[in-house]
C-alpha cells in the first residue's frame, strides 16, 4: 500500500520513540522553534486551526475588519476567522496555486487588516511583492502547514510576516498526529498563553488513541495488500477508533473546543521530527524530480513538494484507477474550499469569484512525496500514471 496521507513522514526511528511511550516538553520544542526562526516567541498548541483562531484573537480584530486568505485552501482556516467575527475574503490563484496579486491588489479595501499567506504545496509566495501589494499597514500571517522549512530568497518562510502558524497533522511537513504552534512577537504570544492558561488538557484516553493510531496505520499499510490491513482500517473508521480531521462540528464552519497546549507523547514526536526536517525536504525534492522527468511535467527547485500535483480532466478517474492498484493519490484541493464534504457557501465563498481556483479544484491529483516512500514505489507511483494515461 502506497498512501499520500496514512504516517507519510513515520520511519523506523519514529515509530520505535513511540513504541518506546517518550515523552518531549512543550517548552523544549517552543524553544527549538524559536531558535530555527532566529527571532520570535513561539507557542504550541494542539491544532494550527487553533493557533490561527488564537493568533487572530490576539491581533484584536473587529467584526468588520476583512481578511484576505486564497480560494483553494483548506476550510479549517476561514473557519478560524470567522469564529472570531472576522469578515473573510477570497482571493483567486496564480499558475503556482498560491495567492494571485493582481486579484489580491483588487480586494483589497479599507477594511482589510490581514492576509494569509499559503505557500501552497511548498511553493513560497513572492513575499516581497506581496509586500509592495498590502503596505505596511496590513499585517501578513504566514500560514505554514504546506511551507515549513522552506525559504524565499534565502530568507525562511515565516519570517517575512507579522506572524507565521505552523501545523503538525498527520499529513504535514511533519507529523505529530496533531500539533501545531504560532510563531509571533512577545506581547502576541504572551496574549495567547494568557487565553490558554485555564483551558483544560485532554485525557490519557484520548493521547493513547493517538499514539495508537501511528502504530495502528503502520499495520495497516503493512498488510493492506493482503486484505488484513483494508479489514482493519475499515473497523477502526466504523467504531470510530480515532479523530477524523475535520468532525461534523467543523464541517459546518464551527469551531471545536480548543485545548490547552498538546500532551508530551506528541510533542515527542514533532521534537524528533524536528530533526530531520531538511533531511525530509530534501528527499520530496528528489521525489518530485524523478515525477517531473518520468511524466513530462515541471519541477521548481524553490518549491519543498509537500505534495507534486498534476491536472487532468478525469482525476477522480485516475485516483480510482490508482487506489486499485492499492496506491492512494490525494486529492487537495479537489474543491474551492476543500474537503469536498463541506458546503463552500457556509465559509463565506461566492461561486464565481475565484474562477481559476474552481478550475483548478476539477482537475488536481496530488502524487506522493512521502519522505519514506522507496524508489521502488516512486517507480511504481509513475508506472501506474503512465498505465492510466495510455488507456485514456
Amino acid at each position: 500500500m502506497i498512501s499520500i496521507s496514512i504516517n507519510p513522514n513515520f520511519e523506523k526511528d519514529d515509530v520505535d520513540l513511540i513504541r518506546g511511550g517518550s515523552k518531549s516538553g512543550v517548552e523544549s520544542l517552543e524553544k527549538k522553534i524559536e531558535k530555527y526562526f532566529l527571532g520570535g516567541k513561539v507557542v504550541i498548541v494542539e491544532k494550527g486551526r487553533d493557533g490561527m483562531q488564537l493568533l487572530i484573537k490576539a491581533l484584536d480584530l473587529k467584526s468588520d475588519d476583512e481578511v484576505l486568505v486564497q480560494a483553494f485552501t483548506c476550510s479549517v482556516v476561514p473557519m478560524a476567522i470567522m469564529t472570531v467575527g472576522a469578515k473573510v475574503v477570497y482571493v483567486d490563484i496564480d499558475d503556482n496555486y498560491n495567492m494571485d496579486l493582481v486579484d489580491l491588489k483588487k480586494k483589497i479595501t479599507s477594511k482589510t487588516k490581514l492576509v494569509v499567506v499559503q505557500h501552497t504545496f511548498g511553493m513560497p509566495v513572492k513575499m516581497d511583492e506581496l509586500r509592495e501589494v498590502v503596505g505596511e499597514k496590513i499585517k501578513i500571517i504566514e500560514d505554514l502547514a504546506h511551507g515549513l522549512g522552506n525559504e524565499y530568497k534565502e530568507k525562511k518562510l515565516g519570517t517575512w510576516g507579522e506572524a507565521a502558524i505552523l501545523s503538525f497533522g498527520r499529513d504535514k511537513v511533519i507529523s505529530g498526529v496533531w500539533g501545531g504552534a504560532v510563531l509571533a512577537n512577545e506581547n502576541v504570544i504572551k496574549k495567547i498563553k494568557k487565553m490558554t492558561e485555564n483551558l483544560s488538557v485532554r485525557d490519557k484516553i484520548w493521547v493513547k488513541g493517538q499514539v495508537d493510531y501511528v502504530l495502528l496505520m503502520e499495520l495497516v499499510m503493512k498488510y493492506y495488500s493482503f486484505g488484513i490491513g483494508k479489514l482493519m482500517h475499515w473497523w477502526a473508521k466504523k467504531n470510530n477508533w480515532f479523530d477524523q480531521p475535520l468532525s461534523k462540528m467543523e464541517k459546518n464552519g464551527k469551531s471545536e473546543k480548543i485545548y490547552k497546549n498538546l500532551p508530551d507523547e506528541l510533542v515527542c514526536i514533532i521534537d524528533h521530527q524536528w530533526n530531520k526536517l531538511n533531511k525530509y525536504i530534501e528527499r520530496r525534492k528528489i521525489i518530485a524530480k524523478k515525477y517531473a522527468d518520468a511524466l513530462g511535467e515541471e519541477y521548481n527547485d524553490n518549491c519543498s513538494y509537500l505534495r507534486y500535483s498534476v491536472e487532468v480532466y478525469n482525476p477522480n478517474s485516475l485516483r480510482e484507477f490508482a487506489a486499485s492498484k492499492n496506491i492512494f493519490l490525494g486529492d487537495w484541493y479537489n474543491q474551492v474550499i476543500s474537503p469536498k464534504s463541506i458546503d463552500p457557501k457556509i465559509f463565506g465563498y461566492k461561486w464565481g469569484s475565484c474562477p481559476v481556483a474552481e478550475k483548478t479544484s476539477q482537475r488536481i491529483v496530488n502524487l506522493p512525496t512521502n519522505p519514506r516512500l522507496s524508489n521502488q514505489e516512486i517507480d511504481r507511483v509513475i508506472s501506474i500514471i503512465k498505465e492510466w494515461k495510455s488507456k485514456k
